[in-house]
């Protein structure tokens, strides 16, 4: 599926879910989450492109990929609590939506920690 097939069928999906909205709003939070899942598959066969050519640059390069795993992960992490709290805001449940992002903010940071290790252990040794 290419991207304009995929922005067609946003628009598509939004204006079903509007329209079921008026009388099933769980019918118009289904159809919105149906449409991440299909945006998210989109997205992980592009992503695939994009890690392949990053193994490539950072093996050419002679940088070790525990320096890029936790910056993919923190990236997923970031996106993937975007999507889901902005479906939980769609549901009206913003305070459910709140508690995912803190959730995720603690995961990303979580992810990140390796870095700053290496940051703090580089610093002592200059």
């Amino acid at each position: 599926m290419n991207l304009l097939k995929l922005l067609a069928l946003g628009v598509t999906a939004s204006l079903f879910a509007a329209f079921l909205k008026q009388n099933n709003n769980a019918g118009a939070a289904s159809a919105a989450a149906v449409f991440c899942i299909i945006t998210l598959r989109f997205s992980v066969r592009a992503a695939e492109k994009v890690f392949s050519f990053a193994d490539e640059m950072i093996a050419g390069c002679g940088l070790d990929k525990q320096f890029f795993i936790p910056v993919v992960k923190a990236v997923i992490i970031g996106v993937s609590v975007r999507i889901c709290g902005d479906i939980c805001r769609d549901c009206g449940q913003t305070g459910i939506a709140s508690s995912l992002e803190t959730a995720g903010t603690i995961a990303g940071i979580i992810c990140i920690l390796p870095l700053l290790d290496v940051v703090f252990e580089t610093l002592k040794g200059v």
